[in-house]
């Protein structure tokens, strides 16, 4: 797994790997990347396609986001993603047809990504780690979320949003 940013509980998320008996890779501590490690800490990368074209799916647990970017950017990689519902950001890209106000307490297998809960208990650690796991397991399923977030993206296009606005102005 490559955990791709950086954030405040960096050190925490270290410590707990290490503690479990993972060998941690530390962008800012160690050689360039290579197979010996089980979990890799990349930082803040300014181009991260390509990591992402050798993933396999997309997991953005964030609690808070503006425009999730890196979300659009997996999904438009074919990445089969799943987002925390956080106050705004992931719910519009993931699951546009969703109006329920408060954010999900399960996952949410919507059209385009998986919206899930936000990781603030031990029981929703569970899930997201469940789900995880399922999306690996399950080649379709990732077929499935892979292409329907590509379709996605491509609403988003700045053509498609283009013909949106020209269509309203004209009327």
């Amino acid at each position: 797994m490559i955990v791709i940013g950086d954030g405040p509980q960096r050190e925490e998320l270290i410590s707990s790997a290490v503690a479990k008996g993972l060998t941690v890779y530390r962008s800012w501590e160690n050689d360039p990347m290579n197979d010996s490690y089980d979990l890799y800490f990349a930082g803040y990368m300014s181009n991260p396609y390509p990591l992402l074209t050798k993933a396999s799916i997309y997991v953005m647990t964030s609690s808070w986001e503006g425009f999730p970017l890196s979300l659009g950017e997996a999904m438009a990689c074919g990445l089969p993603s799943m987002a925390a519902d956080c106050f705004t950001g992931p719910r519009e890209i993931a699951a546009p047809g969703l109006t329920i106000p408060q954010p999900v307490d399960m996952p949410f297998f919507s059209g385009p990504g998986i919206l899930m809960p936000l990781v603030d208990s031990p029981d929703h650690i569970k899930t997201w780690s469940d789900v995880i796991c399922k999306l690996i397991d399950d080649e379709s399923l990732r077929k499935k979320y892979s292409e329907a977030g590509m379709l996605r993206i491509r609403q988003l296009d700045l053509r498609e949003i283009h013909k949106k606005w020209s269509k309203v102005v004209n009327e």
